[in-house]
């Protein structure tokens, strides 16, 4: 839970829209938490995937599983087994509508 909060807090700090944090366990055999956030631009996607990553390599010493979006300018995600980070643009997020896939997630306070 506490690497949810702390990538939600990354995507804010970097001025992400729409960010929410999910207990998804009941819902998904993949993750136990995601954060779903919306970036305005494919450099905003890159620079809080890019934060979420070095912060967590430098603090956890975790590097995700997989990660991929570098060549996408409007979806980016990166996996740390429990913890799926999803930086999306409006119209991505909008497309893919992952919030009402995960509704039933509990969400956490950031």
């Amino acid at each position: 839970m506490a690497l949810a909060k702390s990538a939600a807090k990354i995507a804010g700090d970097k001025k992400a829209d729409d960010v929410i944090a999910l207990n998804v366990q009941k819902l998904s055999s993949e993750a136990n938490y995601v954060v779903i956030a919306s970036a305005g631009s494919s450099t905003q996607v890159n620079a809080i995937r890019q934060t979420i990553f070095q912060e967590f390599k430098d603090a956890h010493g975790l590097l995700p599983l997989y990660y991929d979006g570098r060549q996408s300018p409007s979806w980016s995600i990166l996996d740390y087994g429990g913890l799926t980070v999803h930086l999306m643009s409006p119209s991505a997020r909008s497309f893919y509508n992952l919030d009402k896939i995960y509704s039933e997630g509990r969400k956490l306070k950031v």
